[in-house]
Parts: C-alpha cells; sequence; structure tokens
C-alpha cells in the first residue's frame, strides 16, 4: 500500500491495522504535521449513507516527484489500483509510467472527471451511473444508453468496464461480451464501504485469472458481505467467503 500518513494518532492506527492484515506500507508517505485523511458518514436506519465529510488534503502530497521513486516497486506488481484522491497530475503520471495493468476507481463525480484523458492508459474502470455519465457524456436512461456507455469507455482504450448499479447489480463490458448481473440477496445494515470491497475482490478475482463474469460475481459477493455488516470494511470477507456465494473456481493454493 503506498498512501499518504499524517504523524497523528490515525496514522499510527492505520498502519498497525495495516501490518496485522499483512499489508506492508514501508513505502507509504508520512507527512509531518499533517492530518491523516477522515472519512466520516451518518446513515440512516436502512444502512443509507445520507450525508458525509472527509479531509483528503494530505494526499496533495502524493506527487508525481514522490511516485517517480516508487515506479521500480509499482511496476513489478501484477496490478496496480488508483483512485481519484490523487492529484490530476499525478494519475496522469501513474497512467504514463506504470507498466503493469492499471485498475481506476472513481471515488466521485467530482474526482472522478480528473481521468479524462487517461483511458487509453487503464485497464478496468469501475464507475457508478452519474460518474459513467459525466466521463462518457451519454445520458444512461435504458438498457440500450446503458449498453452504449459501457462501449465509449471501450472505445476510448479501456479494457474491462464494470457499471455499478447500486441495488441492481452491476453492467459488466469488454471487448467480447457485454451483461448484466443482480446484486445477491442481502439485508442491508451499512452501505458504505460496498464499492471499495467490490474494487478489491475483482482485482483479487482477475489475478486468479477468472473470467469477467467471475470478477464481477466475486466483486457482487464481496459488496454482499460488506454492507451486511455495521463496520465500513467486513471482518467477514476472505476468499472461502466470496467463493462459497459465487460458486466460483477455487484457486489452487499457488495463486
Amino acid at each position: 500500500l503506498i498512501t499518504a500518513f499524517g504523524d497523528d494518532p490515525h496514522a499510527n492506527q492505520l498502519a498497525e491495522g495495516c501490518r496485522r492484515l499483512g499489508i506492508d506500507v514501508n513505502d507509504t508517505l508520512t507527512v509531518p504535521g499533517g492530518t491523516t485523511s477522515t472519512y466520516l458518514f451518518i446513515a440512516d436506519h436502512t444502512g443509507e449513507m445520507q450525508l458525509a465529510i472527509n479531509e483528503m488534503d494530505i494526499y496533495e502530497e502524493l506527487t508525481p516527484r514522490f511516485f517517480e521513486s516508487k515506479m521500480d516497486l509499482i511496476n513489478r506488481a501484477s496490478l496496480c489500483i488508483m483512485d481519484t484522491n490523487l492529484p490530476e497530475e499525478s494519475l496522469r503520471f501513474l497512467a504514463e509510467n506504470c507498466r503493469c495493468p492499471l485498475f481506476a476507481d472513481t471515488v466521485s463525480t467530482v474526482k472522478a472527471k480528473k481521468l479524462a484523458g487517461l483511458f487509453y492508459k487503464i485497464h478496468t474502470i469501475k464507475p457508478n451511473l452519474l460518474e459513467a455519465q459525466l466521463l462518457t457524456g451519454i445520458e444512461i436512461r435504458d438498457e440500450d444508453s446503458l449498453r452504449r456507455a459501457a462501449r465509449r469507455f471501450l472505445d476510448m482504450g479501456v479494457e474491462q468496464v464494470f457499471l455499478s448499479l447500486g441495488s441492481k447489480g452491476v453492467f459488466c463490458a469488454d471487448h467480447h461480451e457485454q451483461f448484466h448481473l443482480p446484486a445477491y440477496p442481502s439485508h442491508m445494515v451499512n452501505s458504505t464501504g460496498a464499492g471499495d470491497s467490490f474494487m478489491a475482490a475483482l482485482a483479487w478475482g482477475w489475478r486468479q485469472g477468472f473470467s469477467l463474469r467471475d470478477c464481477a460475481k466475486a466483486g457482487l459477493a464481496a459488496a454482499d458481505i460488506c454492507i451486511e455488516s455495521a463496520e465500513t470494511i467486513s471482518p467477514r470477507i476472505s476468499a472461502e467467503s466470496i467463493l462459497a456465494i459465487t460458486g466460483a473456481p477455487t484457486p489452487t493454493p499457488d495463486e
């Protein structure tokens, strides 16, 4: 994990949590006097988010110059996930210099527009409908416009597109097929974190060599597990729990 920490108690808590989970944070930037990024949300009784605020200014420290010193490490990876909390110039630097497949998380409609002009360098993207409309210029009203929006991403150079439809599942497309998968039945406790869980499982599935459909199923399963937990990221999420829902092929031990 390459990110930015402040020198506050939140940074210590996050770093220790990562280490307990086996996540290497040795290449993360520590910003003296910086405030570690914070996201606070208020959910209603159904688990739907009603209000959210965030403090992400520390990511402005993750400059192209900083990433230049990390490219050897990044390019030894099997894939790289970047999100649009990064500065626009840093996203462009990563897109132009990353030699491994690049997965992009759009984060929000405000931040997603930073990806404009970079799609020919992005392997996989996972926007929601509002973000997809903004990035493609296509108003999504029905299945036909949904398919045209997915095709627009592919025409701009993306290899895989997963359009999040919220409770209606996901629309998937690559250069060979397009299809819609419904969400798995679940009892929602907390919707926050579902998109992040989807992206994590999607990347994991791709690393296992899963098909487009099985990658999407893995993402939906992870999101399903996530929203049934009061915690942002459910402690129940694991390869085993995802495969139990999807019925996808079990990876071999060396994978």
